[in-house]
């Protein structure tokens, strides 16, 4: 017999996976209305994921291609309450998602 637990779960991953590309959609909209002098400010965001993503590379494997996002929370509250997922994080955190899972 299947829990009731386990049934969700495609469910919330389909959700975790919504958010993080509505995110994502929102933050390249965004940014392709800021001047060009906010070009420093996306290359420092890239150098920042790039060392989250080699540091937790040095504890769990992660694929190279195509290369996991990595979103930041900002709205914590928000997350959690629409998805379940979220209950343990806290503003500040990093999202890793990839297209086989996701990493809080």
């Amino acid at each position: 017999m299947i829990s009731s637990r386990t049934s969700t779960l495609p469910i919330r991953f389909f959700f975790v996976l919504l958010t993080v590309f509505t995110v994502a959609a929102c933050r390249k909209q965004v940014s392709s209305l800021l001047p060009s002098d906010q070009a420093d400010t996306k290359t420092q965001e890239n150098a920042k994921a790039t060392d989250i993503l080699t540091n937790v590379r040095k504890h769990i494997l992660l694929p190279e291609e195509p290369k996991p996002t990595v979103a930041e929370i900002l709205d914590v509250a928000t997350l959690q309450a629409r998805n379940a997922f979220y209950k343990n994080a806290v503003n500040g955190d990093y999202l890793i998602v990839t297209t086989t899972r996701a990493i809080l």
